[in-house]
C-alpha cells in the first residue's frame, strides 16, 4: 500500500472514529495541505509538526509512526506528511474535526500558518 493510500486510510478512519467521538461530533472536517522543503525524512517532518502544535498551546500530543495530533477547543487536529514526487519536498496535510466550520476552519488556518 502507497503511503498516499495510507493517508486516505487514515483519513476515513479519524472521520470514522471521530463520528463516535466524546471530544467531538465531527460535524466539521477540513483538510488543508502545504508544501514544504525538507531534505531528510517524514520523521523529520512528524518532529515539526508536533513542535507546531505545541505553540499555540493544543492538548493531548500524541505522536505515532504517520501522523501527530492534538485537541484545541473541543477540535481534533492531526498532521501527517507526504513524499512528494518532487523531492526533496513534503506535503503536510492538516485535518481538523470540529462542532462548527468556523473553528475548524480557523484552526487548520492556524496550524498551517505556523508550520
Amino acid at each position: 500500500m502507497t503511503r498516499f493510500a495510507k493517508c486516505l486510510a487514515f483519513a476515513g478512519a479519524l472521520t470514522f472514529s471521530l463520528s463516535f467521538s466524546q471530544v467531538a461530533n465531527a460535524v466539521s472536517l477540513f483538510f488543508g495541505t502545504k508544501s514544504i522543503d525538507l531534505t531528510n525524512s517524514p520523521n523529520d517532518c512528524l518532529t515539526m509538526g508536533i513542535g507546531t502544535l505545541n505553540r499555540p498551546s493544543f492538548a493531548n500530543l500524541k505522536r505515532s509512526d504517520v501522523d501527530v495530533s492534538g485537541t484545541r477547543q473541543n477540535s481534533i487536529v492531526s498532521i501527517t506528511c507526504v513524499p512528494s514526487p518532487a523531492s526533496p519536498r513534503f506535503v503536510v496535510v492538516v485535518m481538523v474535526a470540529s462542532d462548527d466550520q468556523w473553528t475548524a476552519t480557523s484552526l487548520m488556518d492556524l496550524v498551517l500558518s505556523n508550520f
